[in-house]
């Protein structure tokens, strides 16, 4: 199923069934992409790219239209860790030395900036 095709309403009746009492949504994904229109990332957001519309709207509404409780989530905790690799590249196998996306200018309004550790105490 694309993501233009996605039914919540359809997708809240099943969880309804197996016994759901609540749904609770991704807001945010520890890769930095929003699921609605962000003005904090306004290519790589749900509306931009992707579906085309707000997930965690269209996700409310068909929960409460289930009677079941909402709630809206985030993974952001994970953003750094994920994100400090995105700079490297493979050290072994067949794409071993070749560039991680991180590296790409096509894709820096996306990835953090490369981290470099501050100086340690007495370093």
């Amino acid at each position: 199923m694309e993501g233009r095709e996605f039914d919540p309403n359809y997708l809240l009746s099943l969880y309804k069934k197996a016994g759901a009492k609540f749904f609770v949504s991704m807001g945010v994904h520890h890769d930095n992409f929003d699921l609605w229109n962000s003005k904090h990332q306004p290519r790589w957001n749900a509306v931009a790219t992707g579906p085309g519309r707000t997930l965690p709207r269209c996700s409310r509404d068909a929960t409460l239209k289930q009677g079941l409780r909402f709630g809206v989530s985030q993974h952001l905790h994970a953003s750094y860790e994920w994100m400090a690799t995105c700079f490297g590249s493979d050290k072994t196998g067949p794409l071993a030395g070749v560039p991680y996306d991180g590296n790409d200018p096509r894709y820096a309004d996306l990835y953090h900036e490369k981290h470099v550790p501050a100086a340690q105490p007495g370093t």
